[in-house]
């Protein structure tokens, strides 16, 4: 059962604290720690850069491309992560997409790009596109060559390593990471499975009340719930399409 209320926050590809900024008010009891991607060549090398600046207890969430840094960590240090909580993300491999792109050429993510990320019926909503793309700009053309380059290597014959309670929270409308890969994972994790409605990728921005409401809900039930204390023997899937 989770004793720590430390809740670190690991983002997605090009994305920073503002990913967050929407879901804060539904996490404000906990101490929040936010993470970046500034240090590190390949997924092990983001884990152990994060896990270096992280208390000795902690609860993890992580957000697409920050699922698989997630995960690392548990692997790294599985005796210090309470629980663990997975959006929008998958255990698939992904290869990497080489870029070469100079400061002054970057001008962050492009709008088509950033509207596949999105639900069709917000794909056209300039604030959070304007949003997305100030994150982007805000990484840099460092941040952007360096993380293309990395490989996203299949973590799933090493799921059954993880024995924290995990949740998985899927968009019922990712283009990005299909729902049957949020299936799979909840599956082989033996975690119970969540699937926002009307949401495409981007679940914080897109479904920042859910999400948070979600979170908070779960991480409570795991405080006061001693059955939810071991992820081999989980609570019922409680969690309903929203």
């Amino acid at each position: 059962m989770s004793t720590s209320n430390t809740l670190v926050l690991i983002p997605g590809f090009m994305t920073d604290s503002d990913l967050w900024r929407d879901v804060y008010p539904f996490w404000s009891e906990k101490h929040l720690i936010y993470t970046d991607f500034s240090k590190g060549s390949s997924i092990k090398d983001l884990a152990t850069h994060i896990l270096e600046n992280l208390p000795q207890k902690f609860m993890l969430l992580g957000f697409s491309m920050g699922g698989y840094v997630a995960r690392q960590i548990t692997y790294l240090a599985p005796e210090r992560v309470e629980a663990l909580i997975l959006v929008g993300t998958s255990s698939r491999a992904g290869s990497p997409s080489p870029r070469n792109v100079s400061a002054q050429s970057f001008k962050g993510l492009s709008t088509q790009a950033l509207a596949t990320a999105l639900h069709p019926a917000h794909a056209k909503d300039t604030i959070l596109l304007d949003r997305l793309k100030a994150m982007s700009v805000r990484g840099g053309a460092t941040l952007y060559e360096r993380l293309s380059q990395m490989e996203r290597a299949s973590d799933f014959t090493q799921l059954h390593h993880i024995r924290c309670p995990t949740l998985v929270i899927a968009g019922a409308n990712d283009q990005l990471r299909p729902l049957g890969d949020a299936e799979k994972l909840a599956e082989a994790l033996k975690a119970p499975l969540c699937i926002i409605e009307d949401c495409g990728h981007m679940i914080p921005l897109e479904k920042p009340e859910e999400l948070g409401r979600l979170v908070a809900d779960w991480l409570a039930r795991l405080q006061h719930d001693p059955t939810y204390a071991n992820a081999a023997n989980p609570a019922p899937p409680l969690m309903k399409p929203i």
